[in-house]
């Protein structure tokens, strides 16, 4: 864990729109300000706000050719048809897209206010798509670790290890069944909103919580979270300290807790299969990822000020 921001990183604009979070990037040259997964020519696609991507408006858009010698990159969803490598993708909210696997110029902001242009970027031109995006979106940013995600190519990293939660006076350590830390034993993960924690360790976390804040559990009306109480001005909270290994992440109210109608609620999630530190956990924090030194980094920052 670093407190420090590596200088001429990229950077994005993050848009909320109800329970997603949209980027910011520019493709191909000249380049547009979108990230565009749906392409012309179109046979289904969702409704956008903005035009499909033109993929022979730019001269730096190429498609990726396969044969028996030639094989396509062994990524879950693709395949070679008719020497060209294609994908077809399906996600568990519904969402699905298919068309041709292909390379762009991927542009972002940087740090340092110019331009970061990462050539041979490798993508999905959509062109059989649905979503639930609402016009807003064009498409999805793999934040994943595998090798097509958008992680990977910009090699970025991003598992940590969390020794432990500080919940108010009581230190709870993240350990394994066998009583060790286990080396990168979370995710960092800015595409899911809640931190996701095993059972064991959720549930010494609530007991050190409900010892701490004078007043009775509540259920959650929408059945989401476990752990909630009854939304009042003058309800306490304990603090809560994320220690990770290198440097403690001291969490505002907004990063660990969510009120939800009648109801306030711890923001984390059970999983005994995906254990990730989520995107209310990272609000109002740059975070920044360092391949060379191998380290993350979180600066406090007024992101509404930027």
């Amino acid at each position: 864990m670093s407190n420090s921001i590596m200088a001429n990183s990229p950077t994005t604009d993050i848009i909320r729109d109800t329970n997603q979070f949209f980027m910011k990037i520019r493709l191909g040259t000249p380049s547009v300000d979108i990230i565009t997964t749906q392409c012309l020519p179109c046979t289904r696609c969702f409704p956008q706000h903005q035009p499909l991507f033109n993929t022979q408006a730019s001269s730096s858009y190429e498609t990726i050719q396969c044969g028996p010698s030639q094989p396509c990159p062994p990524w879950n969803g693709i395949g070679c048809l008719d020497g060209l490598c294609h994908h077809d993708i399906h996600y568990v909210d519904g969402t699905h897209t298919r068309g041709l696997l292909s390379i762009e110029t991927l542009r972002m902001d940087s740090t340092t206010h110019s331009t970061i242009q990462i050539p041979n970027y490798i993508f999905g031109c959509g062109m059989d798509n649905n979503s639930h995006f609402g016009g807003i979106g064009f498409g999805v940013i793999g934040l994943g670790t595998g090798p097509e995600s958008i992680v990977t190519q910009l090699g970025h990293f991003y598992h940590v290890i969390l020794e432990a939660f500080t919940v108010g006076r009581t230190r709870i350590p993240f350990t394994s069944r066998s009583d060790a830390v286990e080396q990168g034993n979370i995710m960092i993960d800015s595409g899911r909103t809640l931190t996701n924690l095993p059972r064991h360790f959720y549930v010494q976390i609530k007991q050190a919580m409900t010892m701490q804040t004078h007043a009775p559990e509540v259920p959650d009306p929408y059945r989401l979270l476990e752990l909630c109480f009854r939304k009042d001005r003058s309800l306490q909270l304990p603090s809560i300290v994320a220690n990770f290994r290198g440097d403690n992440v001291s969490l505002k109210w907004f990063n660990a807790f969510v009120t939800l109608g009648p109801v306030t609620c711890l923001a984390f999630g059970v999983s005994e299969s995906f254990i990730a530190y989520g995107s209310l956990a990272q609000q109002n924090f740059l975070v920044g990822f360092d391949q060379n030194a191998r380290t993350v980094s979180f600066k406090p920052f007024q992101c509404s000020h930027a």
